[in-house]
Parts: C-alpha cells; structure tokens; sequence
C-alpha cells in the first residue's frame, strides 16, 4: 500500500495492525538465557516475547540477554528472571499514538494484543520509522551509507 500524499486530510490512519509483525517469537519463563542467546543468535531480530500461554508476560532484547550474563547470569539463569514488563496495544491503535508511548517510555518495541490481551503481533521502532519513510513525500531511493 502506498501511503505517500502531500495532503494530510486524504492520507490513511495507519495503526499497528498496518505494521506490526504476526510472526512472534515466544518463550516460556523457564527458558534459559543461555537458550535465548542462541535462539537470537540463529534469527534476524533483535527481541523475543516471553509468555504464559497465549498471553505475554514479558519482553526481553539481545541487549538485555548480554547485560545479564556480562552481570554473571548464571548457566541455570532463565528469562523470567530478567524479562521486562510488557507494554501491551491494541491493533487498532493509530501509529501517531504508538510512537508517543514509545517515546514516553523510552522503549522500543510495543506487543500487539487481543481483547482478551492474547499475542497478536509485535512492533518495533524500526517498524515505525520504515511506516515514517513511507509517508514522507518525495521520498526517492533509499541511500547508500
């Protein structure tokens, strides 16, 4: 979908639905970290989703996975132990909305979820600015860093 106008009266809404990532990467709580590492290591993502069925419980990032074993995380160390709480959105949360929490709480990612608060996706700030470079008008090539 091409979301580029120059008339902000004309340009669709976008929420999180538009943007959001369905393809979840899920852990358990007992998951080790050790477990973790090499489950981030395999893919191209930068977060993993820690929950309780159907439902997240927490967020964790590669970051946070080498600052706890740099700290002397244990071998038996797991995920729950060191997972952040969630920040939860509705899907249909419009994006300008979406960007202001993130910024306020200077996070990068926000976890889609249902009614009954159920995983529905994932968006992260490079989700965000990707939706930003595809409003900006006249917007040409990207450019070689």
């Amino acid at each position: 979908m091409d979301h580029r106008t120059t008339d902000p009266a004309t340009r669709p809404r976008l929420t999180l639905a538009d943007v959001m990532t369905t393809a979840v990467t899920t852990l358990r709580r007992d998951c080790l970290i050790v477990d973790a590492l090499d489950l981030l290591a395999a893919q191209d993502y930068h977060h993993l989703v820690v929950t309780d069925g159907r439902r997240p419980a927490g967020v964790l990032t590669d970051r946070d996975l080498l600052h706890a074993v740099a700290r002397g995380a244990g071998d038996g160390a797991t995920v729950g132990s060191i997972m952040f709480p969630p920040l939860l959105a509705p899907a249909e949360l419009p994006l300008r909305d979406a960007v202001a929490i993130v910024a306020f709480h200077r996070t990068d990612c926000l976890l889609v979820a249902d009614a009954a608060g159920e995983l529905r996706g994932i968006v992260t700030t490079t989700d965000l600015l990707g939706a930003l470079y595809d409003i900006l008008p006249g917007r040409g090539a990207p450019r070689a860093a």
